[in-house]
């Protein structure tokens, strides 16, 4: 099942073309969830921080300035959307399990892969930090005892080699095999997805009553750091 449109897809090919370490970077399936991890964080993570996290360290190679300026331009414009749909209200978990075939399922890791490396970015937010670690659960600050639970479980989804650490086998009980803790994992991501998205709205109303959401505007400076307006550069596409 496709997360993008056809003519969104269409528009970031020639940016992921541009690549040289494909495997460095994120797969569409793992961008649409670290866009919605993006847009569900709530305290602005600036695009110099996520730009690399989706095509890598070395990044993509352009052309020249208007092919970067084309490039970056549609990925920022997918960003506003669902910077504008998260606070619209509108930013919802995108997988319907009753209406996927099973070899789609393969694309909920991938999505939690990237939903995974956004919220890292601000790990804090979501009780990823030490500073959590060693609290008794009566400490932690309301709800975020849930949040981490949720937290877990997206990080069993996203990463594999984690579950044996997240998922225990009772005494005295078969263990179940990898297929069915993938199931079992998976089967719990959409509350766990909930759960972390109303945290982070309920962050975000007491932060910022009136905040609008993150968007790049088209009269900012363009967060690709060519110094021009953001109308003048990636948004001029």
């Amino acid at each position: 099942m496709p997360l993008f449109s056809t003519a969104q897809i269409r528009n970031l090919e020639p940016l992921f073309a541009k690549i040289e370490d494909r495997d460095a970077a994120l797969s569409l399936e793992a961008l649409h969830g670290f866009f919605f991890g993006l847009a569900i964080t709530p305290e602005t993570v600036m695009p110099r921080e996520w730009l690399p996290v989706i095509y890598g360290p070395d990044g993509p190679v352009f052309d020249s300035d208007r092919d970067a300026q084309t490039c970056l331009g549609h990925l920022f414009e997918i960003y506003n959307l669902f910077m504008r749909d998260s606070h619209q209200g509108r930013l919802h978990f995108p997988f319907n399990y009753a209406t996927m075939a099973d070899e789609e399922f393969d694309l909920i890791e991938e999505w939690a892969y990237g939903l995974y490396e956004a919220l890292t970015l601000r790990p804090e937010l979501w009780g990823f930090s030490d500073e959590y670690a060693d609290l008794p659960d009566e400490d932690l600050p309301p709800g975020l005892l849930e949040v981490i639970d949720a937290c877990e479980i997206i990080t069993a989804v996203a990463l594999p080699e984690e579950r044996d650490t997240i998922v225990r086998t009772a005494p005295g009980r078969e263990p179940k095999s990898a297929e069915q803790v993938a199931a079992v994992l998976i089967s719990m991501l959409p509350e766990c997805v909930r759960i972390v998205q109303a945290y982070g709205a309920k962050i975000q109303r007491r932060r910022f009553p009136a905040r609008r959401a993150p968007a790049v505007g088209r009269n900012e400076p363009c967060p690709c750091g060519s110094g021009k307006k953001y109308k003048k550069c990636c948004g001029a596409s």
